[in-house]
């Protein structure tokens, strides 16, 4: 699955994941971003009021994972309408993790 990193067996142990993105401008509503583990756990999250120019966001999260878990990176925006997350070379959108030890 394409919007997931899975923790693979043998690999068990701590992780830093990070991710970022880039909302269009708009004033109206709020932005979040936030990591889903196994499809139910919420982990960190940032959470922005609009702003009248580009609204960047960006988590991280230190975080002890088990063979076959996995983590998604979520957003959501309460613009009341479509609002694009922009590309931006090296920070939107951006997800990965560094394993750092069992």
């Amino acid at each position: 699955n394409t919007s997931r990193i899975t923790i693979p067996t043998g690999q068990e142990g701590f992780y830093v994941f990070w991710g970022g993105i880039r909302y269009d401008a708009n004033a109206t509503g709020d932005r979040w971003l936030w990591f889903r583990l196994n499809g139910t756990t919420y982990m960190n999250r940032d959470e922005e009021p609009a702003a009248a120019g580009a609204k960047l966001l960006q988590v991280t999260t230190l975080y002890q994972m088990a063979a076959g878990d996995y983590v998604e990176l979520m957003t959501h925006q309460t613009s009341g309408g479509n609002l694009d997350v922009t590309v931006a070379g090296n920070y939107s959108p951006e997800f990965a993790c560094s394993y750092l030890h069992p």
